[in-house]
């Protein structure tokens, strides 16, 4: 668990525009990006994006040596600006030396968290599941150890009662996660065997091999497609998670687009036609992992509830400094009434039924665990929250 250096949740106040960059594995995306308080008039949004450009990341660009890949970017940043600020933007990206300061970098999570907080100030958890698996999560600073603080100055531990962290939850659950004789085979295939048990078994780049695993031996054990293994399965990560997820959307009786979009991709060695009985089992297999991806992340996130909540009474308790003890008194009070989980990323936004399935696993759990019956833990989508989350960053530094 990595401690950011945000300790200051925007309250909707913060105003002004921004540029923010997304760099990804293969596009970069440049935005302007205007905030405008959560108090404005009806209809107004508290947030724009004013400008957005995307370009792609080429193997060439990523081949680039020493300053040149940031130069290409600057000349980006440059294309998205100057239309928007005229004279000014072009003077100071003269001979591209842009006078620009990195005042704020957020990982996926964190950036949840923050784009949300913006608008709804009971947010205090942002989760991302796409490819990988994670959530960033608002602690009292007290229940980080400290060494992982690393050299910061006197008066920041002062000020800050609380501070963002990223929990790398994909790195939990070794030795604690029931697995099943796939998940041990995949474990044991991967390049980093144990490394990130949680999100091996949970995350959009394994739901599909998980599946993989299982199909194969049900072909060998019980003669699935007839016996006849699709060659395409014999590759790792063959089958992916996208093919699933348009197989579960299919929910006739005669599984039409589900056998279409499967003998597309994975056709039988012969080009036997694949019985509607076979693809009834791929969609029940799919289904079962992705359920219990979303129940295995749905208990992630009320763990990680259960802990604000216990180390929240901790620091009242502790009663330090009295600033600190107020801060976790109205963290508690919010945890005991409606607490927001921002969300983004493709398993999330458009796996079919995944988002109500982990909601359901939340809401059981929240029922069975806590007291307090009043206290609701909502998922609630972050759009754009990659670029707004950044912005929002720097926009509480600024205020402090």
């Amino acid at each position: 668990m990595l401690p950011s250096y945000i300790h200051q949740l925007p309250d909707g106040s913060e105003l002004g525009r921004f540029l923010s960059l997304d760099v990804g594995g293969s596009t970069l995306r440049v935005a302007l990006i205007e905030l405008r308080g959560n108090s404005t008039a009806q209809g107004v949004e508290s947030m724009e994006i004013l400008r957005k450009d995307t370009y792609k990341i080429t193997p060439e660009l990523k081949s680039l040596e020493g300053m040149k890949f940031f130069d290409w970017i600057a000349v980006r940043i440059l294309e998205v600006m100057s239309q928007d600020l005229g004279d000014v933007i072009q003077t100071a990206c003269i001979g591209r030396g842009l006078r620009v300061k990195v005042a704020a970098v957020v990982n996926d999570s964190a950036a949840a968290l923050l784009s949300a907080a913006y608008i709804q100030n009971a947010t205090r958890f942002g989760l991302v599941l796409g490819t990988g698996v994670n959530i960033a999560i608002h602690l009292p600073v007290r229940a980080v150890g400290t060494a992982k603080f690393g050299a910061r100055p006197a008066t920041w531990f002062d000020e800050a009662s609380h501070v963002i962290v990223n929990t790398e939850l994909g790195m939990f659950g070794h030795g604690i996660l029931p697995v099943t004789r796939w998940d041990a085979l995949l474990n044991e295939q991967h390049l980093k065997p144990d490394f990130q048990p949680l999100e091996y078994m949970v995350s959009g780049c394994y739901l599909g091999e998980i599946a993989r695993l299982a199909l194969l031996e049900a072909v060998e054990s019980a003669g699935l497609f007839g016996g006849d293994v699709p060659p395409s399965l014999l590759t790792p990560y063959a089958l992916d998670t996208e093919t699933l997820s348009v197989m579960e959307t299919d929910k006739s009786s005669s599984l039409e687009l589900a056998t279409s979009v499967f003998h597309e991709k994975h056709p039988t060695g012969s080009g036997a036609p694949l019985s509607i009985a076979d693809i009834r089992v791929v969609c029940t297999l799919a289904s079962l992992i992705a359920q219990r991806s979303a129940a295995i992340l749905g208990a992630s996130v009320y763990a990680l509830w259960a802990l604000k909540v216990e180390t929240e009474r901790e620091l009242i308790e502790a009663n330090l400094v009295e600033a600190h003890t107020r801060n976790a008194q109205a963290e508690l009070a919010i945890l005991q009434s409606r607490t927001v989980v921002a969300f983004n990323g493709s398993v999330m936004e458009q796996y079919p039924h995944y988002r109500e399935h982990c909601q359901a696993v939340i809401d059981s759990l929240a029922t069975e665990k806590t007291s307090a019956t009043t206290s609701t833990i909502d998922l609630v989508p972050a759009e754009e929250s990659s670029l707004l989350g950044a912005v929002v960053a720097l926009a509480c530094l600024r205020a402090e």
